[in-house]
C-alpha cells in the first residue's frame, strides 16, 4: 500500500483499541475530536457495513499522522494488536514525524513489542495527562527559544529535494545559528491568507530553495515557493534564492533579493560557495520587529498551574513564546501590555466569571484589529450570555480542566508553525 504525503493525510491519529474498552474510547476520540479538534480515524466513526477490516485497519494507519494504542489485558490477547503496531511501525521508519503513543488504559503488563514507544497511564484523563497526550501528538515541536535569529525557510517537501535542502538548513542552524521556522508539516496545502505572512512576517529573513520543475510554466520550479518569495517582497523582509540548475525567476524578484543572484545548492554544509553566500546572508539580516508570540489573558487567583500548564502547551503547539500581563511589573507595565497585546499573533482571553483584567486586555485586543479569540467556564448557572462588548464573538466554552486544555489546543493549533 502506498502512503499518501505526510501534510496530505486526512487524519491526525489512528486509534487502536479492544472492544470490551469502547466506552473509554468513545468518550476519547470526543474529546480529541469534538474538544480539541483532531481529525481521529477509529472504526466506529470511520467503517462503513461491508468493509473489510484486514485492508480498512492498514489503511486508517497509513492516512494518519500518528496512532494512538489504548492498551489493556484485552487488547493485549487480540489477535491483530501487534499488526497494527507493526503497520505504524513501518510508517514510523518511512517518516521520523510519525508519532507512536500508547495509553495504559488499565493495570496491565506492557507487552514487549511496545517496549519503545512513549506510552503514559491514563485509567482517567485528567489535566496533566491530557496535555502531554495532546503535547506528544504534535508533529513539529520543540523547546521555544527567542525569536531574534528566526529566518523562515521556504522549501520543497518532496522526498527527492529534502537531503539538497537539508544541507543548506544544517549550514544555517550549526554553522550561523539561525532558527529555522517553516510552515507545519500537517497543514494539507498552501493557504493564501494571513496565517503564511504571519509566520514569514515574523523572521527577519526569507531564504527560499528553490528545487527544480519539469515545467516551465512557474521558471521551472515550485510555483508555492515563488509565492512565499512573493510575500516577503511585498513585506519588504529581505531574501535569498538558492536553487537547481534550469531555475528562473522574475528579474525583479531577483533584483530585490540579496546578492541579487539565485545560488547554486550546495554538496555539503562545508561548501565554500554556501558560505560565502550565508556570510553575506547574516551581513543583511535584522531581526523582525513583528517578532512572534501569543499573549494569555487570565487570572492566578485561583491556580496558577492551571495557567502555567496551559501557557506550555501553547508554546509547545505554536513555537512562539506565550506572555502574560499579569506578569509585568513595574511604572510603565500597563503601556507594556498594551503594546504587547497590539503586535501579538493572537490573543487568547479567558473571560471566566468576568474577570476584569481578562475582559480588558480583550478589549485592547478587539480595538487593536489583534486575532482575538474567548474562552470561558460554564457557569454553574448555564446561562451562557457574556457582556455585551463581546456578544457578537464566538465564546469557547468549557466545563472543567480537561476540556479547557482542549479548547486551547484546538484554537492555537491554528497558529501551529514548523521548528526545523
Amino acid at each position: 500500500m502506498i502512503s499518501l504525503p505526510y501534510n496530505k493525510r486526512p487524519y491526525d491519529v489512528f486509534i487502536s483499541y479492544s472492544h470490551s474498552e469502547r466506552d473509554f474510547v468513545q468518550n476519547l476520540v470526543k474529546w480529541l475530536k469534538d474538544i480539541s479538534g483532531l481529525n481521529i480515524w477509529c472504526d466506529f466513526n470511520q467503517l462503513k457495513s461491508g468493509d473489510k477490516l484486514s485492508s480498512a485497519l492498514p489503511q486508517g494507519i497509513s492516512n494518519s499522522r500518528a496512532s494512538l494504542f489504548c492498551v489493556s489485558n484485552s487488547w493485549i490477547q487480540s489477535t491483530w494488536c501487534e499488526d497494527e503496531f507493526n503497520a505504524a511501525l513501518q510508517e514510523r521508519r518511512a517518516n521520523r514525524r510519525y508519532r507512536i503513543i500508547a495509553l495504559k488504559i488499565e493495570d496491565c503488563e506492557i507487552p514487549r513489542f511496545l517496549s519503545n514507544a512513549r506510552y503514559f497511564e491514563v485509567q482517567t484523563l485528567d489535566e496533566n495527562t491530557a496535555c502531554l497526550l495532546l503535547e506528544s501528538l504534535n508533529p513539529g515541536s520543540s523547546t521555544w527559544s527567542h525569536g531574534k535569529r528566526d529566518v523562515y525557510i521556504s522549501r520543497s517537501w518532496h522526498d527527492s529535494d529534502l537531503e539538497t535542502a537539508d544541507i543548506l538548513c544544517k549550514a544555517l542552524s550549526d554553522n550561523y545559528a539561525f532558527r529555522l521556522i517553516g510552515d507545519s508539516p500537517d497543514y494539507a496545502a498552501f493557504e493564501e491568507n494571513d496565517r503564511i505572512k504571519g509566520l514569514i512576517e515574523s523572521c527577519g529573513a526569507l531564504i527560499a530553495i528553490l528545487p527544480y520543475r519539469n515545467s516551465s510554466k512557474y521558471g521551472f520550479t515550485s510555483k508555492w515557493i515563488l509565492k512565499e518569495i512573493q510575500i516577503a517582497k511585498e513585506l519588504k523582509i529581505p531574501f535569498m534564492l538558492f536553487g537547481a540548475d534550469k531555475v528562473k525567476v522574475d528579474p525583479s524578484i531577483l533584483d530585490y533579493s540579496i546578492g541579487q543572484e539565485i545560488y547554486q545548492l550546495p554538496s555539503s554544509s562545508n561548501d565554500a560557495l554556501i558560505n560565502n553566500a550565508l556570510f553575506l546572508f547574516e551581513e543583511e539580516y535584522v531581526p523582525s520587529p513583528k517578532q512572534a508570540y501569543s499573549f494569555f489573558a487570565t487570572s492566578l487567583r485561583n491556580d496558577s498551574y492551571d495557567a502555567n500548564r496551559s501557557i506550555a502547551l501553547i508554546e509547545q503547539m505554536t513555537n512562539m513564546k506565550c506572555q502574560m500581563g499579569l506578569r509585568l511589573q513595574g511604572q510603565h507595565a500597563q503601556k507594556e501590555i498594551v503594546e504587547l497585546i497590539r503586535n501579538a499573533q493572537f490573543v487568547l482571553a479567558d473571560i471566566t466569571s468576568n474577570n476584569l483584567n481578562s475582559i480588558i486586555e480583550a478589549g485592547i485586543a478587539r480595538g487593536a484589529g489583534t486575532n482575538l479569540h474567548l474562552i470561558s467556564k460554564i457557569p454553574d448557572s448555564g446561562d451562557l450570555r457574556t457582556r455585551f462588548m463581546f456578544r457578537d464573538l464566538e465564546i469557547n466554552w468549557y466545563k472543567d480542566s480537561v476540556e479547557r486544555i482542549g479548547v486551547i489546543h484546538r484554537i492555537v493549533r491554528m497558529y501551529r508553525r514548523r521548528v526545523y
